[in-house]
């Protein structure tokens, strides 16, 4: 099973070393790591991390918690491919057929930062106009329509990530059922993949007019 586990870790040298260590000696295999925030002397890194069994996944998160000044933040599945740059995947799909960017954008995403579902939702009524397996037919839309994207945690647990798409009133709406609060980073890399999904199905119209229900 693949596992995304973010860690937080004294900023000095031979930390990564004694991570890749632990990890190592409970019989994982790491298969990316990603520093996604150098703070006040810490470091945030999340490791995409190979378990062949159950046991495996128990004993790395065990001795990673013995390492003093190392906080495991999140241990869930992951959809992703480790190794393959899935953002380009899914513009070259919006560019091969942009009159369903949408449908592609959100079928993609859960994948690209390690979520269960997505949909695209009608944030006026909170009607789901598109989802991936596992969402439900009706969503709450967030308090308030967001500008940009946006990570907040509901009150059942979940971690949703929201962002406004090019259509109005639609939202892209992405949920995390185990694992940490969305990172500025991954809020990053949904927005700029929403925006490049937009200038490819906007400059794609322009050539050959397109429906209004297509992104932009």
């Amino acid at each position: 099973m693949l596992i995304r586990l973010r860690i937080a870790v004294p900023d000095q040298p031979g930390w990564l070393a004694k991570v890749t260590r632990v990890i190592g000696h409970a019989g994982a295999d790491i298969a990316e790591v990603e520093v996604l925030d150098r703070d006040g002397g810490r470091a945030l890194d999340e490791f995409t991390v190979f378990c062949p069994q159950q046991r495996n996944l128990d004993q790395t998160v065990d001795g990673l918690a013995l390492l003093p000044g190392v906080l495991v933040e999140g241990v869930w599945p992951t959809q992703g491919i480790p190794g393959v740059d899935q953002e380009l995947d899914v513009l070259a799909r919006v560019a091969v057929d942009p009159q369903r960017a949408v449908l592609t954008l959100a079928d993609a995403v859960p994948a690209v930062v390690g979520a269960d579902w997505a949909a695209v939702v009608d944030n006026r009524q909170g009607k789901v106009v598109h989802s991936t397996a596992g969402a439900p037919d009706e969503i709450t839309p967030p308090p308030v329509r967001p500008l940009r994207a946006m990570a907040y945690a509901a009150a059942d647990g979940l971690q949703i990530a929201v962002m406004p798409l090019g259509p109005p009133d639609q939202l892209l709406v992405v949920i995390r059922e185990k694992g940490p609060r969305f990172h500025r980073v991954e809020l990053a890399r949904l927005a700029r993949l929403v925006e490049v999904t937009r200038i490819i199905a906007m400059a794609t119209a322009l050539r050959d007019p397109l429906p209004s229900s297509v992104l932009g």
